[in-house]
């Protein structure tokens, strides 16, 4: 998926599946991940609505860590 993201298809395949899957935890956590590392701001949206539910995962919080200057 993440190889892909640079085309729409792409991403709009991955906004159809979560429309398919919107209750489905780990299909959203997925698409998140893969959007925010394609540098989509719909997928921050998506981990932070991620980490209200679940605030312990990791993965999710290093997105939104203080990256160091330089």
């Amino acid at each position: 998926i993440e190889s892909e993201l640079g085309r729409p298809s792409a991403t709009a395949s991955l906004e159809r599946a979560l429309e398919l899957a919107p209750e489905n935890y780990d299909t959203r956590r997925r698409i998140a991940l893969a959007l925010t590392r394609a540098g989509a701001a719909r997928g921050r949206e998506l981990a932070r609505a991620l980490l209200d539910e679940n605030p312990f995962d990791e993965e999710l919080r290093a997105l939104f860590a203080p990256r160091p200057l330089g």
